[in-house]
């Protein structure tokens, strides 16, 4: 089996913890406990692998935990490190800060169009479903 991470945290708008999975990034679980949603995350997570196992469909890769200090060195072309001083300066901010903010709006961008991609996902499928009964109600 498997072995895929999950993240556990609080959600303070819920006032519920919540165990989510990366490698699986539609799915979420809320609870009272932090041992309550991860033991539904684990039985959820056994109840994906075997569908997805059962349909044929290839799962995703096993996204490792990441490990960081929380520090990196950057690297950016002269042009670009001007310019994000720039855009610092403007938004009165230090260039650290502005570039956590470039880096954390680009990560919500990317977590935003993977979940349009999902419900585009869900409506091509539900009107497939929709089209097919249609043909069969005409074929009645």
């Amino acid at each position: 089996m498997l072995k895929y991470p999950i993240r556990i945290f609080w959600w303070e708008e819920d006032q519920a913890w919540v165990a989510v999975c990366p490698a699986f990034p539609f799915v979420s679980v809320l609870g009272a406990t932090r041992a309550e949603v991860a033991r539904e995350m684990d039985g959820l997570l056994e109840e994906l692998i075997e569908t997805c196992e059962e349909e044929g469909k290839p799962l995703p890769p096993v996204i490792p935990e990441p490990v960081s200090s929380g520090q990196i060195r950057l690297r950016l072309p002269r042009t670009v490190h001007d310019r994000a001083i720039e855009c610092a300066q403007v938004d009165e901010t230090s260039l650290n800060t502005f570039l956590v903010s470039a880096v954390a709006q680009r990560i919500g961008e990317s977590t935003a169009l993977a979940e349009m991609r999902a419900l585009r996902e869900d409506v091509v499928r539900m009107l497939a479903e929709q089209n097919a009964a249609i043909e069969r109600l005409q074929k009645a």
